[in-house]
């Protein structure tokens, strides 16, 4: 705790020399300017930097695009406006005895982030970041109208997304060829604050923000990573929720399916004098689609205070409640083979009650003319008890388990190819904590001919999670026997900096370094029925430099790059492993050498094109032994050296642009190609024989993954958009079998191919849209995934129906 201590002090220390830090320049008679910075829709553009470069004055826009420069001495001057996503804007003005006001228009800077939509833009948390960056914007949401935020992810080169139970509850994103199980490699934020159960000690996303109320999605892949943590190895996925609308709106949207799929939001925004004000109700609910039936309540409310001319506080407020009859078990070899049972509810009686309450305050104030605080503090607590009725595999002498219940699947004359339900509940109830408080400094300057923007942050944060297993006798017994109890605490600091700097007009340099120290507990208090007080805790520590640039060949084409250490702590879970004779393990951390080099143009109006190369050397991957079972044992293992390589690309032709047309008709398409194996010796005893998997793919990485869609739209604004998605053949263990297990959990999954689509009409004088939506077209039936406990058959078919509107 004394390193904890030290670094504390020290962090604060930093932060007050810098919120300290202002620019002033006096010289003989001066005179003062104001003005607005906004974009081509008339829109106030928050933190521009707003500079005289030859004065060495600089400062912020405030939340509504206006700014003030004082005291500017008498005489010409050049104003120069910028902000990342933008173009920059030169403005030639001369101050005298009378106040000056300035209007300034900002428009897109088209090879930055060619996604980007006005809508949402001044919230993005990676603009200023070095390397892969992909925004999906709020239009892109509505012309796609996804059923989950599955089909989102997808369209970004190199993301493979894995669906668990077809409706997408949970994310199960793996990238660059991570595992996707739980987006454990993946740390997922909302407004920049985490979502995972315990972002240290159990990343899995058991909650998943609901695309259905999001303004857009931010994906970074690159060396930015070193500002966000703890993980820093896969990625970093923010969700953005709008902000308050300037006057009142009331909005709603709705959509209806098969299955009795319902969903419904409605929601009620405006600003009163200084407050801003936002709040939204989102019901989901299914009887049956695809494999589960399930109900969602999500209540949210984000309020937005004016304090002073360069300052904001957002407060956060959520509450979500979900309950399905989701379960473990899927279709053995043989029912999948034979078919007619894809979407039978094998357990009937598992149920899964997920329950979360956050709140978060973040304040952006501007301090001096170059200087920009933000504060965020979140807390949030998450529930997830889950009701699983036990079962067993047929075996070849046809004996019933003891506690058989009479119900049976599949085929139980073979080994494997038949599941037995028992008379016997696995309830695994599990409660989490999560408080944090985080605070980065963003501080501009000048040295001699350079532009520099210096970031230095802090977040302190503690997590507690607790868990019993509580075995039942009979397929509802939601009580009976505890097996085992226990609860994990951790307790982390980060510190973070970075400087980018700005070398002409051409070349951007981005030079940072994350520091982590986690320390945590693992506490058992039961283990097996018996009482037992075994503990045990570490404390990790990791320091994580990374590096990145962007340099502009000509005003078409931009080279991006970057090298940042990856690293993720071990999961408290997996400190003990009780089937050894010390069952204290010392389980390392997750840490990566991450290198990227691509090219980003836009050769003709109209058209972008995207190519990123990557390589990733894993000194020691966490490559999960027993995915998401949740039972006795350990679920992740040291599996040592690993290599990811690979090559992304995406292109976009708008066809209007080109031919100076009425109609709408662009293409996108996004590929990559991905080798993820293991790259050192590594033994595994089959049936008593040792193989060596070195050589061998990592499980769930696909080597192709592919994303093409196509838009046609009239001037009368009746669009269709159509995607398609292709998803190579992967394995579903290290072994790399070929040849699928009788319980269907191991073996090759082959390719498939998706199609869905959806058909608009936009009524824009009322602010009406009418939507009717494809799944899966063609009706592919197709492998999407043979975890946990057998295989999940992809959504089928699905016909969906909606309609938006504000007034």
């Amino acid at each position: 705790m004394k390193t904890r201590s030290h670094w504390a002090h020290l962090s604060i220390l930093l932060l007050s020399v810098l919120m300290l830090t202002s620019t002033y320049t006096m010289a003989g008679n001066t005179g003062r300017i104001t003005g607005k910075v906004s974009d081509t829709y008339g829109h106030g553009i928050a933190y521009a930097t707003v500079a005289i470069q030859h004065l060495n004055t600089v400062s912020f826009t405030a939340e509504d695009g206006s700014f003030t420069l004082d005291p500017i001495s008498y005489g010409n001057h050049e104003l120069s406006v910028s902000l990342l996503g933008f173009q920059k804007n030169l403005v030639k003005f001369d101050v005298n005895d009378s106040l000056q006001q300035i209007n300034i228009t900002l428009l897109e800077e088209t090879t930055t982030l060619p996604t980007l939509s006005i809508i949402g833009k001044r919230d993005l948390l990676f603009s200023g970041t070095p390397g892969s960056v992909s925004y999906i914007d709020a239009k892109e949401l509505l012309l796609v109208q996804p059923l989950s935020g599955n089909e989102i992810m997808r369209k970004v080169p190199g993301i493979h997304v894995v669906d668990e139970e077809g409706v997408g509850l949970r994310l199960n994103m793996g990238i660059r060829g991570l595992s996707p199980d739980k987006s454990r490699n993946v740390l997922v934020l909302e407004d920049g604050i985490p979502v995972a159960l315990n972002p240290y000690a159990e990343p899995e996303l058991y909650y998943t923000p609901p695309i259905d109320r999001m303004q857009g999605i931010e994906i970074l892949k690159g060396s930015g990573q070193i500002l966000y943590g703890p993980q820093t190895i896969g990625g970093v996925v923010n969700y953005i929720t709008a902000n308050p609308s300037k006057e009142q709106r009331i909005y709603a949207k709705t959509k209806i399916g098969q299955g009795l799929f319902f969903s419904g939001l409605v929601g009620y925004s405006n600003t009163f004098n200084n407050i801003g004000v936002d709040v939204q109700y989102l019901r989901k609910q299914a009887d049956q689609l695809a494999n589960v039936a399930f109900t969602l309540d999500d209540v949210n409310a984000k309020l937005v205070f004016k304090t002073g001319n360069k300052g904001t506080l957002t407060v956060k407020l959520g509450a979500y409640r979900e309950n399905s009859n989701a379960t473990y078990v899927g279709l053995t070899q043989h029912m999948f083979d034979v078919g007619g049972n894809d979407f039978d509810f094998l357990a009937p009686d598992d149920k899964l009650e997920v329950s979360r309450y956050s709140t978060g305050l973040i304040h952006k104030q501007a301090i001096g003319k170059n200087t920009l605080l933000q504060s965020t503090f979140f807390a949030y607590q998450t529930a997830r008890n889950w009701r699983r009725q036990a079962f067993s595999y047929s075996n070849q002498n046809g004996t019933l388990p003891s506690d058989f219940s009479g119900q049976i699947w599949g085929d139980t004359s073979s080994a494997g190819s038949g599941i037995l339900m028992r008379n016997a509940t696995g309830n695994r109830d599990r409660q989490f904590q999560v408080v944090g408080l985080e605070q980065r400094v963003l501080h501009q300057y000048r040295v001699k001919n350079t532009d520099n923007e210096f970031t230095f942050g802090y977040r302190i944060m503690h997590e507690k999670g607790f868990e019993q297993r509580i075995n039942g006798t009979y397929p509802k017994d939601p009580g009976g026997t505890l097996i085992n109890d226990e609860i994990r605490t951790g307790n982390a600091l980060s510190l973070y900096l970075q400087n980018k700097t700005n070398i002409g007009k051409k070349l951007e340099i981005s030079y940072g370094i994350r520091s982590e120290i986690y320390q945590f507990n693992r506490e058992i208090l039961v283990q097996n029925t018996n009482d037992t007080q075994l503990l045990a805790q570490n404390t990790i520590a990791a320091l994580m430099p990374g590096v990145g640039f962007n340099y502009k060949l000509n005003s078409k084409s931009t080279i991006f790059g970057g090298i940042h250490k990856g690293f993720a702590p071990p999961r408290i879970k997996d400190a003990i492993d009780f089937s050894l004779n010390n069952p204290v393990l010392e389980l390392k951390a997750e840490e990566s050498w991450n290198y990227e080099l691509g090219m980003r143009s836009t050769p003709l109006k109209g058209i972008y094109t995207e190519i990123t190369g990557f390589f990733m050397d894993f000194e020691n991957q966490i490559i999960p032994s027993s995915e998401s079972i949740g039972g006795q044992g350990f679920g992740l293992a040291n599996a040592g050296k690993t290599i990811h390589t690979g090559v992304e690309l995406q292109g976009h032709i708008d066809a209007k642009v080109i031919a100076k047309t009425k109609w709408t008709l662009q293409y996108d398409v996004s590929l990559a190609f991905i080798h993820a194996a293991f790259a050192a010796d590594r033994i595994k005893m089959v049936d008593g024989e040792e193989i060596n998997i070195k050589g061998n793919r990592t499980p769930y990485a696909p080597s192709v993954l592919a994303t093409n869609v196509l838009h046609i739209a009239s001037p009368s604004l009746i669009g269709l958009k159509v995607t398609h998605t292709y998803v190579g053949a992967q394995f579903g263990d290290d072994l790399n079998n070929i040849q699928p297990s009788a319980n269907g959990r191991s073996g090759q999954i082959n390719a498939y191919h998706v199609v869905d689509m959806n058909l608009y009409k936009k009524l824009k004088k009322h602010d009406i849209s009418f939507h009717f939506s494809v799944k899966n077209v063609a009706n592919q039936r197709y492998i999407a995934t043979r975890r946990p406990e057998g295989i999940r058959v992809g959504l089928p078919r699905f016909f969906m129906f909606g309609v938006d509107f504000a007034i």
